[in-house]
């Protein structure tokens, strides 16, 4: 396989999209557990790339957040352990495959994805756990600095009492082992991906800015970094002018601790919480400092939600548009 960046190929859509799945799950460590977000991000690839673009682009999300954290955990500094993951993020239990060689294991993952995949889009036939088998993948070839392809074997979203996979060295998988085989190989281009994160690595900003730089379209919900009337309007305008922001219907702004005094302050977030309304759209807000609390609770009478966390406003967000779905 030749190593280019696999976006290079895609239409501007898919490589938004593509961009927009690895940015979130990057961003909020907890996302690969929620089913009710994970659910939705299927939903929403799913109607913008159909089945299969959307199960290749949850698929390579997934290994890199494997990989990424595969490698952080193997090149942390023993006195920084705390400050990495020493265990995947994703649960997963592996060992070897019974009467197979010592290459080839076994075991079982999380059903969050496919709980999630079942409540959004209903049973479906075979495996559906794509982010969830694209991060085993990635975790264990970091962990065995090799090329290494989990597949899903059995899957809750089919009926099936637990998530199963099997894992090997791409080099032990055959093509008579199956077409799910054929399919994962086909997108995975691993020597790519791997030049992607390189890239990344040298290129994106740190993670601990990632949240400020970043407007994040999921589904029905927008996150949206505080940074001034004239750039939230901006980033709110891709309601209007994206095809793939015309669903949001809940906008999570982001305060990041802003200190927002009395009068302007007051003002410019009003004027952000109007426009998010004449957009159709709930608001909901997180990262209010200690000092901006005065501020925001002046505008209690405009029934605002308030979260502290971003990650437990995201989870809000995503229950009040369901809310909203079921009610329309």
């Amino acid at each position: 396989m030749s190593e280019r960046d696999p976006r290079d190929d895609a239409t501007p859509d898919a490589v938004l999209l593509a961009l927009e799945a690895d940015g979130q799950l990057r961003a909020d460590p907890q996302l690969l557990r929620d089913p009710a977000r994970l659910g939705a991000l299927h939903a929403h690839l799913r109607e913008a790339l159909g089945e299969e673009d959307a199960a290749a682009t949850l698929l390579q999300a997934g290994f890199l957040q494997g990989l990424r954290d595969a490698q952080a955990a193997g090149n942390a500094d023993p006195r920084q352990a705390a400050a990495c993951p020493a265990a995947p993020r994703v649960p997963f239990s592996v060992g070897p495959r019974p009467g197979a060689g010592a290459s080839q294991l076994a075991g079982t993952f999380s059903d969050a994805e496919a709980a999630g995949r079942r409540e959004s889009l209903g049973p479906v036939p075979g495996w559906s756990c794509h982010v969830t088998a694209g991060y085993v993948s990635g975790w264990l070839s970091g962990l065995l600095g090799d090329d290494v392809l989990a597949v899903e074997t059995a899957c809750c979203a089919d009926g099936a009492e637990a998530c199963q996979f099997q894992a090997r060295p791409v080099a032990a998988w055959r093509p008579e082992d199956g077409p799910a085989v054929r399919r994962a190989l086909d997108r995975l281009d691993f020597s790519s991906l791997r030049l992607c994160m390189a890239r990344d690595a040298t290129s994106a900003p740190d993670e601990d800015d990632l949240d400020s730089l970043a407007v994040h379209v999921w589904g029905p919900v927008m996150i949206v970094p505080y940074g001034g009337v004239d750039e939230c309007l901006s980033a709110l305008d891709l309601i209007a002018l994206d095809d793939s922001a015309r669903d949001v219907s809940v906008v999570v702004l982001d305060l990041g601790g802003a200190i927002l005094d009395s009068d302007l302050g007051a003002v410019v977030l009003e004027q952000v919480i109007e426009a998010i309304e004449q957009r159709g759209a709930d608001t909901i807000l997180t990262g209010v400092s200690p000092l901006s609390e005065p501020v925001v609770a002046d505008l209690e009478t405009r029934r605002l939600v308030v979260h502290k966390d971003l990650p437990e406003a995201v989870a809000a967000a995503f229950q009040i548009a369901d809310a909203q779905r079921r009610v329309y």
